[in-house]
């Protein structure tokens, strides 16, 4: 019995492991190590980092619509601690991916043959389709924010209710607020599964809406709108461009051609499926309230970003950025279609939940294949621009570091070189 178990438990395992080793791979065959962007930003921090006089306000300080207290402290502190060496940055993205990764298997192990979905779980978190993320060590932010929210969410859904699980949920929703802009939505969320869950004492949704309030109105505290970015009322004057975005948030994880249509698809299966199983009274809603609300948190990104961006144009919403987000829509549907089909309930509804999930899978690995030459092109952009920032000399190359302010570059660069930072760091 015992090589009976062992031998599909080693399969498993490796078909797990599969999409991170190609992942890391690609990572550090094709990552440049040098700032890109936002990352310029960083620097005067990273001065007063230097200089010890780095301040509480420093951090908090709003970036774009983000404030990233959490993020800037953890990327100081390793700058401080390796010279600024990007390649850690990346690493700690693909560290906290791993960590969403247990997390998720966590919650489902707690159904039965549940680590089988883990292969196709591991497809989507790690996929090459996040290529900008990958190689971005500023993205650092967002695999903070979504390990933040799953954790906390998965916490408060369970049950029975915990008061430990109460308490670290509301920590982790600091960490998801004060990571990524997004995170705001942790809270109505999380009050909405509280109210829908098994929490029959008030004062923990009375505690929940408090700490909710507090951390919104803090958030938006001395905040400013960006004058760059299109008008929020975009949303009343072009709602079909919205409805467009919104779409293409939720299916760009599954790549770009159709995005609007696969949202469209993706967004009635989840609506399908939930519907479904709670006519089903073989599912209790402790097995499925982790995975709804996990569902939600993408959805509401996708209708909070839209406000914000559809004036860039739908298009945007196809950046690889957000479908490290958006992957948990799909990772929720799977979820909900691998119990159907565990159910077996009718041959009927087994083949249709095989065939879409074979389809969402599908997808997302075509698109890894496409993106994956993103990669190698990232290489050949930035290269060129990393060796031309020590000597300072060929301003088109320096350019790619930071096209919409180029200035950033020879303004900060000395910095970097007075206190031997990123590539001018000794033993590069």
């Amino acid at each position: 019995m015992k090589n009976n178990k062992f031998i599909p438990t080693t399969l498993n395992t490796i078909m797990v492991l599969v999409p991170i080793i190609i992942l890391i791979y690609f990572i550090f065959r094709y990552y440049v190590d040098a700032p890109f962007l936002d990352q310029w930003s960083l620097v005067p921090l990273l001065e007063k980092y230097c200089r010890n006089n780095l301040s509480i306000n420093d951090l908090w300080a709003q970036h774009n619509e983000h404030r990233i207290f959490f993020p800037q402290l953890v990327m100081l502190l390793m700058a401080g601690a390796t010279g600024w060496n990007i390649g850690f940055e990346v690493g700690i993205n693909i560290l906290l991916a791993v960590c969403l990764l247990i997390v998720i298997a966590l919650q489902t192990h707690k159904i039965k043959d549940g680590h089988w979905l883990l292969p196709a779980i591991s497809i989507l978190i790690f996929s090459l389709v996040q290529w900008e993320n990958w190689l971005w060590g500023w993205q650092l932010q967002i695999f903070l924010n979504v390990l933040a929210v799953t954790a906390g969410l998965f916490l408060l859904s369970n049950d029975p209710p915990k008061r430990r699980n109460f308490i670290g949920a509301l920590l982790l929703g600091i960490v998801a607020s004060y990571s990524f802009a997004n995170g705001i939505l942790y809270w109505p969320i999380g009050f909405a599964i509280l109210l829908a869950g098994n929490y029959k004492k008030y004062n923990y949704v009375i505690l929940w809406g408090i700490a909710g309030i507090m951390s919104i109105v803090l958030y938006f505290y001395g905040y400013h709108s960006i004058s760059s970015h299109p008008s929020m009322l975009v949303l009343f004057r072009s709602p079909i461009e919205y409805l467009k975005y919104f779409f293409a948030y939720l299916g760009g994880a599954l790549g770009k051609p159709n995005a609007i249509l696969i949202g469209m698809g993706g967004l009635f299966i989840w609506s399908i499926c939930i519907v479904f199983l709670k006519l089903n009274q073989k599912f209790e809603k402790k097995t499925l309230l982790p995975f709804i609300a996990l569902g939600l948190y993408p959805i509401g990104s996708a209708l909070l970003t839209g406000i914000g961006r559809t004036g860039f144009g739908y298009n945007q919403a196809l950046a690889s950025r957000y479908t490290t987000i958006s992957n948990l829509f799909w990772i929720s549907i799977l979820f909900f279609l691998f119990i159907i089909i565990k159910s077996g309930k009718t041959k009927y509804q087994t083949y249709i939940s095989l065939f879409v999930f074979s389809i969402i899978l599908t997808l997302n690995l075509q698109a890894s294949f496409h993106y994956a030459g993103m990669f190698k092109v990232w290489k050949e952009w930035f290269e060129p621009a990393k060796k031309e920032l020590v000597s300072l000399k060929n301003q088109g190359f320096l350019n790619r570091l930071c096209p919409y302010e180029p200035n950033l570059i020879t303004e900060r660069a000395p910095i970097l070189k007075k206190y031997k930072l990123s590539v001018f760091r000794i033993g590069r």
